[in-house]
């Protein structure tokens, strides 16, 4: 009999983190999670879901770091009058798309110091063992 044996590998698994983006910041733009030095990862989806009501605050972006940014949540759907509490924002990202070692992921305030906060469950499946966003 012949097959694998032992743990599945950890580069085929898919995985999901949660993290909380803190919109009652002054308009700047800030990191919201980076992938390790171990090795890049694959962006399988990213949903944005409205945690606390957002005021004051003209817009908010979601975007890797890379010289090309890829673009998770744009100004226009991260405009405060999309941005209803209590439901996903309006665009879903659906990758994939590769983050490099070391690359985070971003995210920018415009307009006036805000409120609120948004939650970003990132999907990802790591290139090599140990890879990992944090």
């Amino acid at each position: 009999m012949s097959g694998m044996s032992g743990p599945t590998p950890d580069t085929s698994l898919s995985k999901c983190k949660v993290f909380t983006l803190n919109l009652a910041q002054a308009a700047a733009t800030y990191t919201l999670a980076a992938c390790n030095a171990i090795g890049g990862v694959v962006i399988l989806g990213v949903d944005v879901y409205v945690a606390t009501a957002g005021q004051t605050f003209t817009s908010v972006s979601i975007q890797t770091n890379d010289t090309t940014p890829v673009v998770i949540l744009s100004a226009v759907e991260g405009a405060v009058a999309n941005l209803t509490v209590g439901k996903n924002a309006v665009k879903a990202f659906t990758g994939p798309s590769y983050l490099h070692t070391s690359k985070l992921i971003t995210y920018t305030i415009v307009g006036a110091t805000g409120t609120g906060s948004l939650l970003v469950i990132v999907r990802y499946a790591p290139t090599v063992p140990g890879a990992n966003i944090s």
